[in-house]
């Protein structure tokens, strides 16, 4: 089974893993303790073997789930907002010793708030946070609030001597979103270090150490993934599908043109562009509109595209892009309604993608 972890269940994990409802998640462990298993084997979990010990084991996370649910749904009827949320909920002792409901991957301040956001979306009930200034303008101006740079270092730095690491380093992320400098950037990078070395969760120690290792410029993260070729060819209609969500708006905002894009006669696609707005076309045949433009590729040129590896109008310069419909310049005055994700030129997280590729 992969219901009975061995440690406090994701109910919201923060790398973006879906919302999973603790509800639905009580649930499935009342479906499992009806077979009354003899042994339990799980994904998750050492295995347990003996009636009694697996429905202690089963009993203590249900219970979590439940504590974790109720109390929080009784925090937002008194009003505490998602930052209240987090300091909310506390495991009571029978709870907290229970072996499975250990906080080294979940971690209990997370799920709370992900809760309220499930059942009420983002907005606090507060209505000063409705519309909140731009987080860089809203440093700039905490920073000025708390006597500048120089003074705002200082109680920083105050706080991490005192080791009040959480201050610390909320005003060191003020200083570096105001000012990026790599004095602001190791100050962070110290906290964040701090906060990681006292982190039960795995999860959350690793953002903490990743980051501070990343402000010191000894790693990079990335931001976003390139895509695969393998992947690319095996799900084509999802890849073009994928990149009409870089239409920039403003440049395309008085154009309507269909420009289709095939790689055989089984796969036959459009992009749909509609003064800002893209529609991707799963079938080109089955179009009520012709195109205005049609290309022929390669799935191996179209991750090119992707990828951001190489310009569209150089690869129809080339012949790599043949148009079969319309003019070349218009295809490339199409593509080039669409932004760059990927900054090859100066993200060092996607330099280090680069070297181990070409390694291999």
């Amino acid at each position: 089974n992969n219901i009975i972890w061995g440690w406090f269940p994701n109910i919201y994990s923060v790398r973006g893993g879906r919302y999973r409802n603790p509800a639905g998640w009580v649930n499935a462990v009342n479906i499992l303790d009806k077979l009354k298993p003899e042994i339990l084997l799980t994904t998750h979990a050492t295995s347990l073997k003996g009636n009694e010990a697996i429905e202690q084991r089963m009993s203590n996370f249900r219970d979590g789930l439940n504590f974790v649910l109720d109390q929080t749904l009784k925090a937002i009827l008194l009003g505490q907002n998602l930052d209240e949320l987090q300091y909310a909920v506390k495991m009571p002792p029978r709870l907290q010793d229970a072996p499975v409901l250990v906080q080294n991957y979940g971690e209990l301040r997370a799920m709370s708030p992900r809760i309220y956001t499930a059942v009420f979306g983002q907005f606090d009930r507060n209505a000063s946070t409705l519309n909140k200034l731009h987080p860089q303008d809203e440093a700039t101006r905490m920073v000025k609030a708390m006597g500048g740079e120089s003074t705002a270092f200082k109680k920083s730095k105050a706080a991490y001597k005192d080791g009040d690491y959480i201050w610390s380093c909320q005003i060191a992320d003020y200083l570096l979103k105001a000012y990026q400098t790599q004095k602001n950037s190791q100050l962070k990078a110290d906290c964040l270090r701090q906060m990681g070395y006292r982190a039960l969760s795995t999860n959350s120690r690793s953002w903490y150490l990743s980051q501070a290792l990343e402000l010191e410029g000894k790693t990079a993260i990335l931001k976003a993934a390139p895509a695969f070729p393998a992947a690319v060819k095996a799900n084509l209609a999802d890849y073009v599908n994928f990149y009409r969500v870089r239409i920039n708006s403003e440049r395309s905002a008085d154009v309507d043109k269909i420009l289709g894009i095939q790689f055989d006669k089984d796969h036959r696609y459009a992009l749909h562009i509609k003064r800002s707005v893209v529609y991707f076309i799963p079938d080109l045949s089955a179009s009520s509109r012709k195109p205005d433009v049609t290309i022929s590729m390669t799935p191996e040129t179209w991750t090119a595209i992707f990828n951001n590896t190489a310009a569209p109008s150089d690869l129809i310069k080339k012949g790599s892009i043949k148009v079969v419909l319309g003019k070349a310049s218009e295809a490339k005055k199409l593509f080039s309604l669409f932004d760059p994700i990927y900054d090859w030129k100066n993200d060092k997280a996607l330099q280090k993608v680069a070297e181990m590729l070409n390694a291999k």
